[in-house]
């Protein structure tokens, strides 16, 4: 039953994804300039920092620039029209479920490191100590690996 939805979800996901393709080459072809309702927002997909699930999403489902609603541009393509609802639609959904999700994951602690009792409860001294510890230890590692290194090129 779920592998029915997720090809439901693909095969509309293509559809929209074709039905832009397709109007954007209307405007290419006639050499009038794109509206920026159709153009679509860039990002860089080799952005290590990206969540990949935005990346998949992003990677799936083309995202408008700008949505007939905020420029007030009425004369698109139904199609157009009918692609920004649902991409805006997901948007808000994905906003409003992270909205709703965010009190229940700070009271539980989900976001929170293992270790965030132990800070919780340390001194600023205690916390400085801890990091200069920390950073002698980091730089005691390097050191071995540069030599480990030096030792393997000889």
């Amino acid at each position: 039953m779920n592998v029915v939805k997720h090809v439901c979800h693909m095969n509309v996901l293509i559809f929209f994804n074709n039905c832009l393709h397709n109007t954007l080459g209307r405007f290419s072809d006639t050499g009038n300039e794109t509206p920026v309702e159709m153009q679509l927002e860039e990002v860089d997909m080799e952005n290590e920092d990206m969540d990949m699930l935005e990346w998949l999403v992003r990677k799936i489902i083309p995202i408008p620039k700008e949505y007939y609603w905020e420029t007030g541009n009425d004369d698109l393509p139904l199609r157009t029209k009918a692609w920004h609802q649902v991409v805006g639609s997901l948007s808000a959904t994905i906003k409003l479920i992270d909205r709703m999700g965010k009190p229940i994951v700070d009271a539980s602690g989900l976001k929170n490191s293992r270790f965030e009792y132990v800070r919780e409860t340390m001194t600023e001294a205690q916390m400085q100590e801890s990091i200069e510890k920390a950073q002698e230890r980091k730089l005691e590692v390097q050191n071995s690996q540069r030599r480990h290194i030096s030792e393997e090129e000889i």
